[in-house]
């Protein structure tokens, strides 16, 4: 099946399986990208075509910097009826890392409550519901707090404190922040992880920089409201990385009827990189395999 990426939720194909009719479907992580498949799909079980799912581009996020208030059970709707498209009434295999496994988590449960078979499900070091409690309001004070520390121009800094929305404050710096102005160096060195989310950070503009910098906070924000309704019936297959920060997976188990780990070598950022994708498949298709 030819894949049609002007369908909402932009589906695209990584792998193809000329035999086999079961598809799996990679959830996008939390910078709405999917390359962190691109080399590890094709060391994925030869039974499956491989597809990497996208988030659904709004005109809001395209046109304006400020961060979209979005949520996963919304999410979840809009690519399970995408993947739905393709599929139809076939059984239902998806996966993700990060928060692509959180937002493969509320699918499998809308699935679930329409009767729908998951065959299915792989949380790749994925954070469970609950362990995030950062306060995620976006407001003057927190855009303000974001860009003001690194900009040396003190009219635009003047001009920005005058701000009276949020919309205004990311319209200003869509407009006026300069690379000169904006100490992107120092930026990338603040509490956040910024230097693993954004590797390629020194070759982006700045309206491309703060277009990912706001769609991650965006999908932060709602990764931590996250609290999925109830349990997956279907076996959850959680595959943490031996060196992962995240050591509370049987959070997990309140919201699976099964919990099944297997351990994979690499730690959060590394484990689907070049070094570790073959021993990372292997464990993966050997779960795979059981489906065939």
């Amino acid at each position: 099946m030819t894949p049609d990426n002007s369908k909402p939720g932009n589906i695209i194909l990584l792998k193809k399986a000329p035999k086999s009719s079961k598809n799996l479907f990679l959830i996008h992580e939390g910078t709405g990208r999917i390359e962190s498949y691109f080399r590890v799909s094709q060391h994925l079980h030869p039974g499956f075509n491989i597809y990497g799912v996208c988030p659904v581009e709004s005109n809001k996020c395209k046109d304006h910097l400020e961060p979209e208030q979005i949520s996963i059970p919304r999410m979840a709707g809009t690519y399970r009826q995408t993947v739905e498209q393709f599929i139809g009434k076939l059984p239902v295999y998806v996966a993700g890392w990060s928060l692509g496994g959180s937002i493969a988590h509320e699918m499998a449960y809308q699935w679930q409550k329409e009767k729908k078979t998951v065959r299915f499900l792989g949380l790749l070091d994925v954070i469970p519901p609950g362990s995030q409690v950062d306060d995620v309001e976006f407001n003057l004070k927190t855009e303000l707090g974001l860009v003001v520390p690194y900009i040396s121009n003190e009219g635009l800094i003047a001009k920005l404190s005058e701000a009276t929305s949020i919309t205004s404050i990311w319209n200003i710096i869509q407009r006026e922040l300069s690379h000169e102005d904006f100490d992107r160096e120092a930026f990338m060195k603040s509490d956040v992880d910024w230097v693993n989310i954004i590797p390629n950070y020194n070759q982006l503009t700045i309206q491309d920089f703060f277009l990912i910098v706001n769609q991650v906070r965006g999908y932060y924000r709602a990764l931590v409201e996250y609290e999925p309704e109830g349990s997956v019936d279907c076996t959850v297959h959680y595959f943490q990385a031996s060196d992962s920060v995240i050591t509370n997976v049987d959070a997990w188990k309140p919201y699976s009827s099964c919990l099944a780990c297997h351990q994979v070598p690499g730690e959060h950022y590394t484990m689907l990189n070049q070094q570790n994708i073959l021993e990372f498949a292997q464990i993966f298709n050997q779960v795979l395999d059981s489906f065939r």
